[in-house]
């Protein structure tokens, strides 16, 4: 590379430039929340409760503890890939390049929705996971990481197809056995338990979900823009993980298996995000939090190469292009 592309590769690299874009993903978020450029996140598909877009009525209260918990999200996934040596580097770009994803879409990142409670509940069972590897006696932790996801299905069905995504990661773990099933179990059936004792749902008379989707809510130029954003992230994230899977399995074993089970969550990701399109909302934050990582591992790997900034500088402009698309709209 010459002079001044191996400067641009060091400024991209950065910590500083990590936190520069973190800190203009929320600016740029509070900036659109005064131009009333954060759309509503249409229905109410909770299995038992409300889902988490009905919780707060009030927008500026949304925002804020939005903004919060994304940027506490983002500190998460630093600390996880820090502390599991997942990227075998310790660079902030997975936290600050999911926080700049997220923040192309005001939608996502400026209002409490089910996305959110996903990506809290998804971080913390897959840490949980972590930690119980090659351990089959560690069973309270899998009872939890199946409690939390059962208790959060909920307040939104998009949460039961990560049931089985656990129970494939307990085997990625190597503590897949005849308690681990009972843990698995009886962490499902619990919440369940809870909430018909409580009396606080009754199962017997539970309505549907309310399908109201995107589709009937937004104008059409809008839903090319929700489209054309997610579908990029979805392709950018495919891409990623093809790149460097083959590096990613050349790891030694704890670090393969916690990758595969971020891999196995990125691709159960994008394939509900295409059968159930109308929820595509709910499943965008921890599509950014997965290529978040996949982009953390391509930096790493093209540290110094060409292919490495020229990517990091594309995809910072492309979500900075989609970003002005919204506020123009």
């Amino acid at each position: 590379m010459l002079k001044g592309e191996r400067r641009i590769d060091e400024i991209l690299q950065s910590r500083s430039l990590s936190i520069v874009l973190a800190v203009l993903a929320v600016l740029g978020t509070l900036l659109a929340a005064g131009v009333n450029a954060i759309d509503v996140v249409p229905g109410d598909r909770g299995l038992g409760f409300r889902s988490a877009n009905n919780w707060v009525d009030s927008p500026g209260l949304s925002l804020y503890v939005s903004l919060l918990v994304y940027v506490l999200s983002a500190f998460a996934i630093v600390a996880i890939n820090r502390f599991y040596n997942l990227l075998h580097t310790l660079s902030l770009i997975c936290g600050a390049f999911f926080l700049w994803m997220l923040g192309a879409c005001p939608m996502s990142m400026g209002q409490v929705q089910g996305g959110m409670l996903l990506l809290i509940v998804m971080l913390i069972s897959i840490t949980l996971l972590f930690n119980a590897f090659d351990n089959p006696s560690d069973t309270p932790r899998v009872f939890l990481a199946f409690f939390l996801m059962t208790a959060g299905a909920l307040t939104q069905y998009g949460f039961v197809p990560y049931l089985p995504i656990l129970l494939m990661g307990c085997g990625q773990m190597r503590i897949f056995n005849v308690k681990t099933l009972l843990a698995v179990g009886t962490g499902i059936l619990t919440p369940l338990w809870i909430v018909w004792g409580a009396g606080l749902v009754d199962f017997r008379e539970v309505t549907k979900p309310v399908f109201d989707s995107i589709f009937n809510t937004f104008t059409g130029p809008k839903i090319v823009w929700f489209l054309s954003l997610s579908g990029f992230t979805i392709i950018v994230n495919i891409l990623l993980i093809i790149v460097n899977v083959i590096r990613i399995y050349s790891y030694n074993l704890i670090t393969r298996a916690r990758n595969g089970l971020l891999i196995m969550t990125s691709v159960v990701t994008m394939i509900m995000m295409a059968l159930d399109f109308t929820n595509i909302p709910f499943y965008y934050p921890l599509l950014c939090c997965c290529t978040g990582f996949q982009l953390g591992h391509f930096a790493h790997f093209h540290q110094g190469r060409r292919s490495g900034y020229l990517v990091l500088s594309g995809i910072v402009l492309a979500y900075a292009g989609f970003y002005i698309w919204r506020m123009v709209l």
